[in-house]
């Protein structure tokens, strides 16, 4: 469950930053678009510009605040950092014409400054020409900044598709978080955290649900109890933490030796408790004198020898959870009273 709940959390994490990623890629590609969008604008204001500004002066009338708008578009289209993003070299013609305009545009506004003060036909002439060559420069600007960015919208595919993979991704983490933490409170629910095995609840929940179909069926079923001898003088003597270690390895040993389908639980301290299925009294103490004779001669930790003592009791019809665990507790405190190291059945 543990292995299980540390993958789910690395998977998670993956997934998380893979979100991320995608994240910033999408909404860096939806920036550059808004961008560039900004930048057809631009050269589209600056085309209309120039030709009211033509027009106002020609009739007499002054266009400071359009020629001094114009001046600043142009300014900000001709900084080096202002470029088509996610584009590169391919913006040249772009930026060429736009040189092109401000030179034109330059020209262009001496010209209307000196038409201000003398209205010849020359000069007159020659504003409609370089307001001419000004509109078909700043057209050709627009066309240019709108092929570019027309180009990007190949990466709207990219932008619908990583919405989806967001989406997918966000319910995948759900679900992940979702199943660690239904792990994790499964685990601490059913399992003893020290020794990885049933707790007591688990025990008790398990024995009832036996003890019912033990009833139903009419099979037998036994109870095995037992704890490890003079326990508290190993956590006196050597610490608590070797007492834990004796603790996991006795749960270690008990379930590579039972059979799989019976219950094996730590209900207290150093107490275990086994519901054997399917097994009778007698039954159930051979199972428990070959489990504390493989006890007793492990040789733990610091060349520790732990022996354990062992009460045994089978289900009568009637038994509740209690009943039975309270006869197994009884053999157990004959088995300790009797010298421990030792297994003892009910009294029939």
């Amino acid at each position: 469950m543990v292995k299980v709940s540390k993958k789910i959390i690395l998977i998670s994490l993956l997934l998380l930053v893979f979100f991320v990623v995608n994240g910033i890629f999408l909404f860096l590609i939806t920036n550059y678009i808004k961008y560039d969008a900004r930048i057809v604008n631009y050269a589209g204001i600056v085309r209309g510009s120039i030709q009211r500004a033509v027009k106002l002066e020609m009739c007499g009338k002054k266009a400071d605040e359009i020629i001094e708008k114009t001046d600043i578009i142009l300014e900000l289209l001709l900084e080096k950092n202002y470029r088509f993003k996610l584009y590169g070299i391919r913006d040249r013609p772009f930026f060429d014409s736009i040189q092109e305009l401000n030179k034109k545009w330059d020209a262009l506004k001496s010209k209307l400054e000196i038409y201000g003060k003398n209205k010849d036909s020359r000069i007159r002439a020659d504003i409609l020409i370089l307001s001419e060559e000004c509109w078909n420069l700043a057209n050709t600007s627009v066309f240019e900044a709108q092929f570019i960015s027309e180009s990007k919208f190949k990466y709207m595919n990219f932008i619908l598709l990583g919405t989806l993979v967001n989406l997918c991704l966000i319910i995948l983490i759900i679900l992940m978080v979702k199943k660690w933490v239904y792990d994790k409170l499964e685990f601490s629910a059913l399992y003893d955290n020290l020794t990885k095995c049933y707790n007591r609840a688990s025990f008790y929940f398990h024995l009832k649900n036996e003890i019912r179909r033990a009833e139903r069926y009419n099979s037998s079923l036994s109870v095995i109890m037992f704890d490890a001898d003079y326990f508290k003088e190993i956590n006196d003597n050597y610490g608590h933490d070797i007492g834990d270690s004796v603790l996991r390895t006795i749960a270690d040993i008990c379930q590579k030796s039972l059979r799989k389908n019976d219950y094996f639980a730590r209900i207290g301290g150093e107490e275990f408790a086994i519901i054997a299925l399917e097994t009778t009294l007698k039954q159930a103490f051979i199972v428990a004198e070959k489990l504390r004779i493989v006890l007793s001669r492990h040789v733990f930790r610091y060349d520790l020898k732990v022996t354990v003592s062992l009460g045994v009791a089978q289900y009568a019809k009637g038994d509740t959870e209690d009943d039975i665990m309270k006869r197994a507790d009884v053999a157990l405190y004959k088995a300790k009273h009797n010298g421990r190291n030792r297994v003892e059945m009910e009294d029939l």
